[in-house]
């Protein structure tokens, strides 16, 4: 399978966490570029989950949404679990994401992302600490960076 995965929005894969057990992530977005949008979801479980785990998960149960590069699916590391029939994409959102200004005490920016390519930039708004919407923090993960803080978010690195 290495190199090769083939994967679309609305599929669900395994997540393997930092202490040898398992969690899953719903692809919402996926550029050509291979940058991913993904809502990971608890718990984590010592067996592998299967399709039944997710029904009935939605946007607003996940512990960690990000941006990430997709080389854990395309190197086998993340286990795909399919897709279900129900697969809506406006359940799932492009989120605001949300990055402190690191010059600034009391700054924040809010990034916004086309939401057909999570590649690509759409916009970006300063605001104050007092206005800053709830959203997933802005950047690019790596897959093993993703696992590490969805392991953490579980309580299991």
């Amino acid at each position: 399978m290495t190199g090769t995965a083939k994967y679309r929005e609305g599929d669900w894969f395994i997540v393997p966490l930092c202490d040898g057990s398992y969690a899953v992530m719903l692809i919402a977005r996926r550029s050509r570029s291979k940058i991913t949008l993904g809502y990971f979801f608890g718990p984590a479980t010592q067996e592998l989950p299967t399709l039944r785990n997710v029904v009935g998960l939605r946007a607003g149960d996940a512990v960690l949404v990000c941006l990430f590069g997709a080389l854990g699916i395309s190197d086998g590391v993340w286990i795909p679990l399919g897709r279900l029939e129900t697969w809506n994409r406006d359940d799932w959102p492009m989120p605001v994401f949300v990055q402190k200004n690191p010059l600034t005490e009391n700054q924040y920016f809010l990034r916004f992302y086309d939401p057909d390519d999570p590649g690509k930039p759409a916009g970006e708004t300063v605001v104050r600490s007092e206005v800053v919407p709830d959203g997933p923090e802005d950047g690019l993960f790596g897959y093993v960076a993703a696992q590490i803080v969805l392991s953490q978010r579980l309580g299991v690195a």
